[in-house]
């Protein structure tokens, strides 16, 4: 049958949207890489050409739309609470784990503390409901895993392994991938509204006393995402970062920090897979995809102009090119010596 995933930041507990289960399947899906990259992507704040008051200590939307003056001082404000839904999974701890991951089998460094482990993996009422119906299904799943199973006689986990199977299932200790399926929630889909103009007041901007709302309550990607930065990929646990250039198949495919073909997203999710077991429905021409060097570890997607700032003095190392030659190996071998066509005719519906 194989193994099921589940992309997750552990810090808000929730998951990335995706119909594939499988890696081998949502790893090549365009749509998957996009919704990660609109996750991770830090937006710069709009400017403004015409002046406004300074010093607002508090902004009130209704008050806003009632003449210029008091718009010139809510703007800012109300852009600035649509910010705050773009780029959620900046700086959250990222990881795809397999269901065949085994209890306490996780990425190094993935919890601080042996209470935050607890925290996370301790029972909760909706476990109740979820234990039920596995109770139901484990007869055929045990006879399932033991007809996919290899024979290792020598086997070090086995005796802790015939353990846990002896529990009953309220007893067992939960794995990562359980406590993700049963609890963590789907990642708000308005990270996607940056893809095209949105309407906020559809009916009051089209007033003549209201056109000065327009260029808010109409914007796109590039107020939030301008194409003039350089934006770079940054690995917040271990200091390494990735430019967007050399990630492009053909120029002219760079939307900001945004690529049609292999983008961020496709950096990121070849890196944070985690599992015991190595079915990844793939080709895996580095031999550890499931046992991912970047599982577990913090990102965002933010200009190289933000980054200087925020890290002077700091010492930052430039991975691009080991990147870019570990996904170009993983995607010629799943899709052959014309991958980077058949990348970019998946993604031929574009943007604009």
């Amino acid at each position: 049958m194989g193994q099921y995933w589940e992309i997750a930041a552990l810090g808000s507990e929730t998951v990335l949207p995706k119909v594939c289960l499988k890696l081998g399947e949502f790893l090549f899906q365009p749509c998957v890489a996009q919704e990660l990259e609109r996750a991770l992507a830090v937006p710069v704040e709009p400017t403004y050409q015409d002046s406004r008051p300074k010093n607002m200590k508090s902004h009130h939307s209704a008050a806003g739309v009632t003449n210029r003056y008091f718009w010139s001082i809510a703007r800012e404000y109300i852009v600035r609470d649509f910010m705050q839904s773009l780029g959620v999974w900046a700086g959250q701890q990222l990881i795809t784990v397999g269901d065949y991951n085994k209890v306490d089998d996780y990425p190094p460094g993935l919890f601080a503390t042996e209470e935050n482990k607890e925290n996370l993996l301790k029972r909760r009422p909706e476990d109740e409901e979820s234990e039920d119906e596995e109770s139901e299904d484990e007869e055929s799943e045990d006879e399932e895993s033991e007809d996919e199973e290899s024979e290792d006689e020598g086997s070090e986990d086995e005796g802790s392994e015939d353990e846990v199977d002896q529990l009953s299932v309220e007893q067992r200790p939960l794995t990562l991938y359980h406590r993700i399926r049963r609890s963590f929630t789907e990642l708000p889909r308005v990270t996607r509204a940056v893809d095209r103009d949105f309407s906020i007041l559809d009916a009051i901007y089209q007033n003549p006393c209201y056109r000065t709302m327009e260029n808010v309550f109409l914007m796109k990607g590039d107020d939030f995402y301008p194409r003039d930065e350089v934006w770079i990929l940054r690995n917040l646990t271990t200091h390494q970062y990735v430019r967007r250039e050399p990630l492009e198949l053909q120029p002219g495919l760079a939307h900001g920090p945004f690529v049609r073909g292999i983008g961020f997203g496709c950096v990121v999710l070849s890196r944070i897979s985690w599992s015991s077991d190595s079915n990844v429905a793939l080709h895996d021409p580095t031999g550890r995809i499931h046992r991912g060097l970047w599982a577990g570890h913090r990102f965002d997607i933010t200009t190289m102009t933000r980054h200087e700032k925020l890290t002077a003095g700091q010492n930052w190392i430039d991975v691009t090119e080991e990147l870019v030659e570990e996904v170009t190996a993983i995607w010629s071998v799943a899709m052959g010596p014309n991958w980077k066509q058949e990348v970019l005719r998946q993604h031929r519906t574009g943007w604009d």
